[in-house]
């Protein structure tokens, strides 16, 4: 048995021992670090692109919801008017009707 074992140690090419070995090693540069630092640096900044983009989108939603506010504020002052003009014509209307009787 220890003969077999041998024997399949003897015949692994240099090519099978890299095959097991982690990258880097034997004074190779790591390419997996290096993606993995330019992921994480793809990361942050994706990040950061977002988070700029909805920044401009708040602002934008918050001067739209400032113009809808005023266009609320304008139709509430058009409608206290004609419920003010309405409540005279009512009243005038009842007078009217009681001079009439």
């Amino acid at each position: 048995m220890a003969a077999a074992v041998e024997r399949i140690v003897v015949q692994a090419t240099p090519q099978d021992m890299k095959a097991h070995r982690r990258p880097g090693s034997q004074g190779r540069p790591d390419t997996r670090a290096k993606s993995r630092q330019m992921s994480v640096t793809d990361k942050i900044w994706g990040a950061l692109t977002s988070m700029i983009n909805l920044e401009e989108k708040v602002n934008r939603q918050a001067d739209a919801m400032k113009s809808q506010q005023q266009k609320i504020e304008d139709l509430t002052g058009r409608f206290i008017r004609l419920e003010a003009q309405l409540e005279l014509l009512i009243g005038a209307a009842i007078v009217k009707r009681l001079k009439g009787q």
